[in-house]
């Protein structure tokens, strides 16, 4: 499954760093309804159409450069991709009205930018600022925006109206695709392969997985994305829903903070971004 094909594109805090309280910890209970999806036999078609997609032309690229390259050099690769999503992630978190979150994934960019070697290294998590992502879906859903149908594309993979928005707007308005060009400029066009790529092969065993173990890949990438959606949504509102939680119960209560994405549900997704994916990351 994908979030993208054809088109390749991408697309998730230490202690506070402003006034800004910090939400309390949320326990992993149950998110229930999956996505309105009026669209089905359509978004299905679409499903299949990225499957053979990735199967016949992503899967074989990702699996070359996972040959070639090995893991601490993916990693850095990677790490430098994050880093240029920080001043978006900066935009929305000033929208949303969290000036702490804004200030630190502001000092992210700065330390990761300089320290880190261009983004190669995540100083910035080791000096006490972790990764947090913030968008433009989950912040028109911040303000009372519902999410719309769902929808799967060929070239975008799942979303909702709402987030297909959100991923337009990010797109058009990313700071740093305004400063240093958007796709069609040479940094643009190998910012967007190269997200595509890096996040096809994180991806990579997800997809694998998927595959061998769900009865229905469709409904279960269509669940995932939006119990992971409404997470977001519910953590820029603080008013984030209670998660299932598909581990053996731990021996004392698992909670979460407010600010990662519960690994269940980011893995999950991310085997729905079956083929190349990140749109939002240029112009």
């Amino acid at each position: 499954m994908s979030l993208g094909v054809g088109v390749v594109m991408v697309q998730l805090m230490a202690a506070p760093v402003s006034a800004q309280p910090a939400a309390p910890a949320v326990p992993m209970a149950a998110v229930s309804a999956a996505p309105a999806d009026p669209w089905q036999a359509f978004n299905r078609r679409m499903y299949v159409v990225n499957e053979r997609l990735d199967d016949s032309i992503f899967a074989p690229i990702t699996h070359a450069y996972m040959s070639a390259a090995p893991p601490p050099l993916r990693k850095a690769f990677g790490a430098a991709i994050d880093n240029m999503r920080e001043p978006r992630t900066t935009m929305n978190d000033l929208l949303q009205a969290h000036p702490g979150l804004a200030a630190q994934s502001t000092g992210r960019f700065l330390i990761n930018s300089t320290l880190g070697v261009f983004g190669l290294f995540d100083v910035a998590s080791a000096s006490g600022l972790p990764v947090h992502r913030a968008d433009f879906g989950q912040t028109l859903g911040r303000y009372g925006v519902g999410p719309g149908n769902y929808v799967f594309a060929p070239v975008l993979g799942p979303l909702d109206l709402r987030d297909g928005l959100g991923r337009l707007v990010d797109a058009v308005t990313d700071p740093l695709s305004l400063v240093a060009g958007g796709w069609t400029t040479p940094f643009g066009a190998s910012r967007l392969a190269a997200s595509a790529l890096d996040y096809r092969a994180d991806a990579d065993a997800q997809i694998k997985a998927l595959g061998q173990d769900a009865t229905d890949p469709y409904a279960t990438v269509r669940s995932a994305y939006g119990q992971r959606r409404a997470y977001l949504v519910g953590q820029a509102r603080g008013d984030e829903p209670d998660l299932p939680d598909f581990d053996p119960p731990p021996e004392a209560p698992l909670t979460v903070s407010p600010d990662p994405t519960p690994a269940h549900l980011l893995s999950l997704e991310s085997a729905s971004m079956r083929g190349p994916t990140p749109i939002a990351d240029v112009k």
